[in-house]
């Protein structure tokens, strides 16, 4: 059975229709639907195939206190088949099923639970979909890195110096077990350290947040917030431009 190729008019259907399911969401770009909360971004991508005729549902959490061309996929889960394997849906399968995906994204992934992000659950979503090993080897997950730092700068936000620094060092242990050519992917132990070092100060990170709010243009998207719940935590107000 040939599958019916995805034109543009399909394509705003379907981001139509999981817009619907997901109001909290906001339409990006066809395909690509964002919450903001705070400094993250949280977002599901109606991710095409080679073919343009079917589609993975993507979740995926974006940072915006680091500098980055474009929304990132890295920390992200996808639904999945019976067999365990991401799987793809046809326009044919979304005209009859995109209800009940939804229905199955939002029971699986507790970040899409309630509208405003919560530290505490964002850190356990990163270490649950991302922190894993691959090949028994925590290495050959290319976003480590960047997840050790979500999660190092999401206490930092919070005001939580003191476990932002401590995490640092944990993750600088699990760095050094990484063999030669992973660390080399990250600049070393050292530029990682160094790099991250650099990113911890509130007031540039509210900067860069601001700055990248325009770079992907996100100026108009309603914020729900980031909630920490430290007695320490900061309260930063992200002004709408």
């Amino acid at each position: 059975m040939v599958r019916e190729k995805f034109t543009k008019k399909i394509k705003r259907e379907i981001t139509r229709d999981w817009n619907n399911c997901f109001p909290e969401f906001q339409e990006h770009v066809p395909m690509q639907l964002i919450r903001k909360n705070g400094p993250f971004l949280c977002g599901i991508c109606l991710d095409l195939d080679s073919g343009n005729d079917s589609y993975r549902v993507v979740f995926h959490v974006h940072n915006l206190m680091i500098e980055f061309p474009g929304i990132s996929l890295s920390a992200n889960m996808t639904i999945r088949n019976s067999k365990g394997a991401t799987d793809r849906f046809s326009y044919l399968r979304h005209s009859q099923e995109h209800i009940e995906l939804a229905f199955r994204l939002r029971n699986e992934c507790v970040l899409l639970q309630q509208n405003t992000l919560d530290v505490d659950d964002l850190v356990n979503y990163l270490e649950n979909v991302s922190i894993v090993p691959v090949r028994n080897q925590e290495c050959n997950n290319p976003w480590g890195e960047y997840v050790y730092k979500d999660i190092v700068l999401a206490h930092y936000w919070c005001g939580n110096i003191e476990k932002a620094k401590s995490l640092l060092q944990t993750f600088k242990l699990k760095l050094q077990k990484w063999p030669p050519y992973a660390l080399n992917r990250v600049g070393g132990i050292g530029g990682w350290e160094e790099s991250l070092h650099g990113l911890m100060d509130i007031g540039k990170l509210q900067e860069t947040v601001q700055a990248e709010i325009v770079r992907h243009s996100l100026q108009e998207f309603k914020d729900y917030g980031f909630q920490c719940d430290y007695v320490s935590a900061l309260k930063v107000n992200i002004t709408r431009k």
